[in-house]
């Protein structure tokens, strides 16, 4: 199964997203599919780099922009990547191991183990926890709506994903503020490694939906077709 072999190659990855184990039972989700299962990398043929800009806004900290690097170093004969990322520099950098076979784009997976990171730094909730949230949410309560993108100048279509993993959690008294994030995920098969545009989004209403203030804190992560460093 990819996803599972996707997983096998990293014990990170695997942490993060044992989705195959958790739901064996299950038929997957509209949203793990696309996320997940889909083959994002399919169309690289040779070694290249998919660059994203990374940027942080809000009330509750300093804003900051970054960079994020994925690097397709192998094409492997069964059609796998070999990926290296950079993720983020200076005091905010993450080193990943590389992943082997991938076809999926791992950005997404640095992205959310960053979010659980930040989760646990700024709620002293376990990652595991954030983890297990996010893999139900994509798994039974994912909203999934057809989207238009504006890339190379053109309209494209996509799909964008909503989940809320922490509003109807038992134990989200515990999350305070932070209760009402939500998170979205921008795919087109147009893009160079289909994913568009990854948003984490903390509001001040604390209840996952929009907001005319500016929010406790939004991080956004979006493709840059031009590699231009923020």
């Amino acid at each position: 199964m990819r996803l599972r072999n996707f997983f096998a190659a990293n014990a990170l990855m695997l942490l993060l997203f044992s989705a195959a184990a958790v739901f064996a039972d299950d038929e997957h989700s509209e949203a793990e599919k696309l996320l997940f299962e889909a083959d994002h990398l399919k169309k690289f043929t040779k070694p290249a780099k998919l660059h994203y800009s990374f940027v942080k806004t809000g009330t509750l900290e300093q804003s900051f922009q970054d960079n994020v690097d994925i690097s397709i170093d192998k094409i492997m004969p069964d059609g796998g990547k070999n990926i290296t990322a950079q993720f983020l520099s200076g005091p905010n950098k993450i080193t990943f191991p590389p992943t082997e076979e991938a076809r999926s784009n791992p950005v997404l997976l640095y992205f959310l183990e960053w979010d659980i990171r930040e989760m646990k730094r700024l709620t002293g909730g376990q990652p595991n926890y954030f983890r297990k949230r996010i893999r139900i949410a994509l798994a039974s309560h994912a909203e999934v709506r057809p989207v238009t993108i504006v890339y190379d100048g053109k309209e494209v279509n996509g799909k964008e994903i909503k989940i809320t993993p922490y509003v109807n959690d038992e134990l989200k008294a515990r999350f305070g503020k932070h209760v009402g994030k939500y998170y979205l995920f921008t795919l087109s098969d147009k893009i160079p490694g289909e994913v568009y545009q990854l948003r984490s989004v903390t509001p001040n209403n604390q209840s996952g939906g929009s907001s005319k203030e500016q929010p406790l804190i939004e991080e956004t992560l979006t493709f840059s077709p031009s590699g231009k460093k923020s």
